[in-house]
């Protein structure tokens, strides 16, 4: 992945967000995503996040389509699960 298609993820574009908008409506059986990064953040993420490390309230309306998303999956008997590598746990 090169700087600009980082950057495009980052900012809610890219090949997350491409996944998202196309592949995970297409779920068979299962869906591993593998995450390889040790910090993730969109510009849609970074004000919810922020409000969360500050200890406010989060409706998570803007989590709605992709909690439905999941939702419909797990109703039809399909998984989608994450594995995160990262380069040094927290501790």
């Amino acid at each position: 992945m090169n700087c600009a298609q980082r950057r495009a993820d980052r900012q809610g574009g890219g090949r997350r967000a491409e996944w998202k908008r196309t592949k995970a409506s297409k779920i068979d059986q299962e869906a591993v995503h593998l995450e390889m990064r040790d910090a993730y953040g969109t510009a849609v993420e970074l004000p919810h996040i922020a409000k969360w490390a500050a200890g406010e309230p989060d409706d998570l309306e803007w989590l709605k389509s992709w909690c439905a998303t999941l939702h419909r999956h797990a109703a039809a008997g399909r998984s989608v699960r994450r594995a995160r590598i990262v380069s040094e746990p927290r501790v």
